[in-house]
């Protein structure tokens, strides 16, 4: 039963620095995750203390995905929505940019979560440069046409995009 609008709805954004070495680290494949396991650890543990939480977004290209994990569990425990871009992933020497919506489930007692992922449908210019000179060259995906997902939850109708994305008045429209 939809209820409607949560007027309370509380977003937490994570306003963290995302560093280029480890956008090129992940398209070379090699882990960035590093010294960061803390940052992640600390993001986790101040968006848990905010009350009555409905959603937690952080940036594109922001979460390594040796992390995800540990964000699914606390998207499920907290019953909170996480939206996140994922660091590169290169298979195949096609460098993927997924951005991940999880939206927690609650299943006869169960918590568990839902995670959607979308590919990125348009790289920005300097995206590509920096996907096909790294280490002789990746390749961008190529789509036969661009997703988009509506999301209905909690009372809300929402989608994702990235900022080149949302640049753009046909991908908007």
């Amino acid at each position: 039963e939809d209820k409607g609008v949560n007027k309370d709805f509380r977003i937490v954004l994570c306003n963290q620095q995302v560093k280029s070495k480890h956008f090129t680290d992940a398209l070379k494949g090699k882990s960035s995750i590093g010294n960061r396991t803390q940052t992640f650890e600390r993001i986790k543990d101040i968006s848990s203390q905010v009350k009555e939480i409905d959603m937690l977004v952080m940036a594109e290209l922001a979460l390594p995905i040796s992390e995800l994990y540990g964000f699914l569990r606390q998207s499920a425990d907290q019953e909170m929505a996480f939206i996140s871009g994922i660091e590169f992933i290169t298979i195949n020497r096609i460098a993927y940019n997924l951005i991940a919506t999880v939206l927690p489930i609650n299943l006869d007692g169960t918590k568990d979560t839902v995670p959607i992922l979308r590919l990125k449908n348009d790289y920005t210019h300097s995206e590509r440069q920096l996907v096909t000179g790294v280490e002789g060259g990746l390749y961008i995906p190529k789509l036969e046409k661009y997703v988009y997902h509506l999301y209905r939850w909690r009372g809300f109708s929402f989608t994702t995009y990235y900022c080149f994305e949302l640049a753009n008045i046909n991908m908007r429209n």
